[in-house]
């Protein structure tokens, strides 16, 4: 779980315009602290007998001895916040939510909000199977909506 938060903002009015994206990785310390022991045990399980045949030597770093600062500066220049975004546009009914409990944009009546960005908090795992599921309740809501509307 990633203490750190970054942010989408509007660039402009224009809906051509594409949004301010700031990841702020590593702005909490411990994220950086816990990748760095995971980029270590990575590399000590690389350099084993099991992986003895398969283990070709380092890109970054350097080698298995560097220290941390080495290996800290070698995370920082090449860790990406890859394809799993999401919670940038939060479910809820506080203040700061964006769309409601059946995912509608809150101040714009018929749109709604179906993807990873409703997620409040971010989870441990790969997002699909939760946005999947989001999906679902989408779905569902809007044929609830509709059946209301007819009946």
């Amino acid at each position: 779980y990633p203490e750190s938060r970054g942010t989408v903002r509007l660039r402009s009015k224009s809906p051509h315009a594409s949004p301010k994206i700031h990841t702020q990785m590593f702005s909490e310390e411990a994220d950086l602290v816990r990748l760095c022991a995971a980029a270590r045990l990575g590399l000590e399980l690389f350099q084993s007998k099991a992986f003895e045949e398969q283990y070709d030597g380092l890109i970054l770093p350097e080698s298995l001895a560097a220290s941390r600062p080495d290996i800290t500066e070698a995370i920082r220049q090449s860790a990406v916040p890859a394809y799993h975004p999401a919670g940038t546009c939060q479910m809820g009914r506080g203040g700061n939510s964006v769309v409601d409990p059946d995912l509608c944009l809150n101040g714009l009546l018929g749109v709604r909000v179906a993807d990873a960005s409703v997620m409040p908090t971010p989870i441990s795992g790969n997002i699909q199977a939760a946005v999947l599921m989001i999906a679902e309740k989408a779905s569902e809501s809007i044929l609830d909506a509709a059946q209301y509307m007819d009946g």
